[in-house]
C-alpha cells in the first residue's frame, strides 16, 4: 500500500484492498515514437508529380533517362 501522507499504520486499508494480488502489465510498451492513431481521410490523396531533370526541366526525364547523355 502507498501510502505518501504519513506512516503505514496511521491509515486503516479496507480488507478487500489489502487482499488484493496486483500483477505486471501484460505487454511492455514497445520502444521507440508511438504511431499516429487518427485514420486519414480516404479523400486526401497524394498527388504525384512526374519526375523532372533539373537540366532540361521537361517531365518523365531523368539522369539516366535523359537523351543528350546517351
Amino acid at each position: 500500500v502507498i501510502s505518501p501522507a504519513g506512516k503505514e499504520g496511521d491509515v486503516e486499508v479496507p480488507a478487500n484492498v489489502s487482499n488484493m494480488i496486483l500483477h505486471p502489465p501484460r505487454r511492455k510498451r514497445a520502444p521507440g515514437r508511438r504511431k499516429e492513431k487518427r485514420i486519414r481521410s480516404v479523400t486526401r490523396v497524394k498527388k504525384e508529380k512526374p519526375n523532372k531533370y533539373y537540366k532540361c526541366s521537361q517531365p518523365g526525364h531523368n539522369r539516366t533517362s535523359w537523351p543528350l547523355l546517351k
